[in-house]
Parts: structure tokens; C-alpha cells; sequence
């Protein structure tokens, strides 16, 4: 059966508590590959003095990410640094955009609800002692306590860090930020593995080398000292000497996401008196009543006055002289009045026996008092005030409705 009760104050909750979910990209400095959707580093560029000067002006090229350099600079410099002008040291950020710089773009699939603070990571492949962190406090700072080189919004999911574009040729991550990619000169090769050059102490194996007779995708294999390293494939075109060439190292960022929760938690509480009789229709039953009335009299009217009896009821079947077929009782006035659907017939009728026929009176078996049945509490459903069915609750096994105690239902669910 179905039965239906409110809940009534206090014995429904909302709890939140904090999930928190690791998220790891990995990004190729210097390219525009990146692993992940919703996910985008950008290099934006600070547009010219005066910009815009006119509508036709460049936008400074598209991002990664789908952004336009110089728009997102600017956005990010002005919504982000209100009431700054420069990386002072009164300045509360302690960084401050100029030049360049790249943008962290993390879609709310992967923050959730935000970037959980103290766990915003950016880790330069091969070389796991250098690091920028957040601090917990929104500033992201070389190997987390060194000095400030951008800073993150937690609840945007946005990061900027410094681009270093005077960067030394052997840092490729520093306190000036990050370079876009690491450069070593003096390299020597001829159509084999090994690469000779001046010595340089960020090279790492893994990062992609660009540069003459080097073939597309090659890589460092290893790393033999400071000044010469195994490239993954033998080089080309012969002898080369004083050559420039371009390495770009994996970039992973790690962060963790801030996910909000809601347990819901009902409580059902059900009284002795309630919800112990069935109503499963085998337990119906129908009796017919033949109701003698004595004494009764009218005159071509409805009403009908007769002697006391206190079982007349709304319904029953008259039958009597003067009483036209089919007709019922249409009302109770009193112990000894009703009236009919219809007025009699032929004149006054006094003293006269009519007979009321009862419809059928229904009634439940009461199995339960009888201990023949006990009702079993199987599934609750939780419903608004629209009478909308929102949860439905299964027990493990059907609960025996307990006849003269409490029993209270705890419905616990997530959102």
C-alpha cells in the first residue's frame, strides 16, 4: 500500500562537505599541443602603448587556447591586478604582468568549484628541483618559497605566471619566470647521436630539439655532462659546427579541484497509530442491510418522518407505498426524519412500514489487531510539494510495521 505524511520541521537536513579530485596535464613548452580539453595555457603579450588606436588594429595573434593575445593580457592585467600599477612592494599580489606572460585556463569540468589552494603545481620535466607553487595564499612563487613569479585565482581556475623573455640561455625556469624555451649555442654533430655544445646545465632528457639536420620529433635521450648529451636520432646534413639549437621541455601541471557534496538526510518517523491497517482490496468486504421502518408518514412531499431509528443512512434503497422506484434517501434530518430523492405519491400515507435496502457497507478485515497480518515497510519515497516523487529509498529487506512503538527511517542521499 501507499501512504503519505509530511515530514514536518527539523527532521530534514542539507550537509555540504569537500571533495577534492588530482587533475595532471602535461604541456610541451613552445608548442601549441596540450593534453586535454577545457584545459589551455596561453602566451599573452602586452599590447603596444595607447592600444587600441583604432578598430583595424592586430589583436595580437590567437592563443592555445582560443584567445586573443593582447584582449587577454588586458583582461587578465585588469580584472585581476584592480588597483595596482606595479609589481611594488606594497603591491599585495607580489607580482605584477609586464611584457609577457603565460595564462593558466582551467575549465570548470576540471576545477570544479575552484582550485584547491596550497596543491597549484608546475613541475619542468627532468628536473623535479625546479618548481613554481602556490603558497595557499594565491602567489605562486619559485619552488613555493623563493620569490613570486604569478599568481592564481582560485575560484576562476586562471593562473598567470611571468614569461622570462631575457632568460639566460641555460634557465628555462627561474625568478624571473618562465622562458619559452631553452637555447644551447656552440653545438657540434655530424650525421650521428651525439650532440657537442657549450655548456649548459638545464638540459634534460626528454626535451624536443629543433634546429639544423635535426630531425622533426627528436628528443634528448640522455644527458653524458654539462656540455654534451645522446639526441634520440642520428642528426643530418652532414657536419655541423656552431650551431644554435632550441630545446623545449614537458611542462606538467598538477592541481587539485574543489567538488561540493550535499548529503540530504530525511527522517521518516512513524507513530503506533499510523500505518497499520492494509488496504489491499482481498481484505474488502460488502455487506447488504435490510432496514424495517415503522410508523412512517408523508403526503406527495419529500420528507418522510417514522419512528426512532438511528441506522438510516444517506443512500438506502425506499421501498413502501406511495415511495416511487429507485427512490433513496437523499438526507438525515434527525433520528426520525429524512428525506427522499423524490416526493411520494398518492396522498397522505400514515403509520406506514417502509423498507430501506443498504447499498452495500464496506468495510476492512482488521487482520492486523487480529495477528492474521502485520503490514512490512519495504520502500519510502521522499516527494515535494508538487507530489513529485524525488527519492525513493529501498530497504534491504522488508521491515515488520511495528504495532504499539516508533520506528523512524533514516533516508540519506547525495547530490
Amino acid at each position: 500500500m501507499a501512504v503519505f505524511k509530511q515530514l514536518g520541521g527539523g527532521n530534514y537536513t542539507v550537509e555540504p562537505f569537500e571533495v577534492n579530485y588530482s587533475h595532471s596535464f602535461a604541456w610541451t613548452s613552445g608548442s601549441t599541443s596540450l593534453s586535454g580539453s577545457g584545459f589551455s595555457i596561453n602566451l599573452a603579450n602586452e599590447p603596444p602603448t595607447g592600444y587600441p588606436v583604432s578598430t583595424t588594429q592586430s589583436l595580437g595573434g590567437v592563443t592555445d587556447g582560443g584567445f586573443y593575445s593582447y584582449p587577454l593580457f588586458n583582461s587578465v592585467k585588469k580584472y585581476f591586478y584592480v588597483g595596482e600599477a606595479s609589481a611594488s612592494a606594497n603591491n599585495v599580489y607580489g607580482f605584477y604582468p609586464s611584457g609577457s606572460m603565460f595564462v593558466w585556463n582551467v575549465g570548470s569540468n576540471y576545477s570544479g568549484e575552484g582550485i584547491k589552494p596550497d596543491t597549484f603545481k608546475i613541475e619542468l620535466g627532468g628536473s623535479p628541483s625546479l618548481n613554481i607553487q602556490d603558497d595557499g595564499t594565491g602567489k605562486l612563487k619559485l619552488n613555493k618559497t623563493g620569490s613570486v613569479v604569478g599568481n592564481i585565482s582560485y575560484s576562476h581556475g586562471v593562473a598567470a605566471v611571468q614569461r622570462n623573455i631575457t632568460a639566460s640561455l641555460n634557465s628555462f625556469m627561474s625568478e624571473d619566470g618562465i622562458s619559452f624555451f631553452n637555447t644551447i649555442v656552440g653545438a657540434e654533430y655530424d650525421d650521428e647521436t651525439t650532440i657537442d655544445h657549450t655548456a649548459n646545465t638545464s638540459v634534460t632528457a626528454g626535451m624536443l630539439v629543433t634546429g639544423t639536420g635535426i630531425p622533426a620529433g627528436a628528443t634528448v635521450a640522455s644527458v653524458t655532462d654539462n656540455d654534451t648529451f645522446e639526441l634520440s636520432v642520428a642528426t643530418t646534413g652532414g657536419s655541423k659546427t656552431g650551431q644554435t639549437l632550441k630545446l623545449a621541455s614537458i611542462i606538467t601541471t598538477t592541481f587539485q579541484s574543489i567538488v561540493n557534496i550535499y548529503e540530504h538526510t530525511a527522517l521518516c518517523k512513524v507513530e503506533p497509530s499510523e500505518y497499520n491497517v492494509t488496504l489491499n482490496p482481498t481484505s474488502f468486504s460488502t455487506v447488504d442491510t435490510l432496514l424495517s421502518l415503522t410508523g412512517a408518514s408523508y403526503e406527495d412531499d419529500p420528507t418522510i418522518t417514522h419512528a426512532t431509528n438511528a441506522n438510516v443512512k444517506v443512500g438506502m434503497w425506499v421501498v413502501g407505498t406511495g415511495i416511487p422506484v429507485g427512490a433513496t434517501v437523499a438526507s438525515v434530518t434527525s433520528n426520525t426524519v429524512f428525506e427522499l430523492s423524490v416526493a411520494t405519491t398518492g396522498g397522505s400515507k400514515t403509520g406506514q412500514t417502509l423498507t430501506l435496502e443498504g447499498l452495500g457497507v464496506g468495510h476492512y478485515s482488521n487482520r492486523i489487531d487480529s495477528g492474521s497480518a502485520l503490514p512490512f515497510i519495504t520502500t519510502i519515497g521522499l516527494y515535494n510539494d508538487f507530489n513529485e516523487l524525488l527519492v525513493v529509498g529501498k530497504l534491504s529487506k522488508p521491515i515488520t510495521r511495528m504495532k504499539y512503538s516508533d520506528q523512524t527511517f533514516v533516508i540519506k542521499f547525495d547530490e
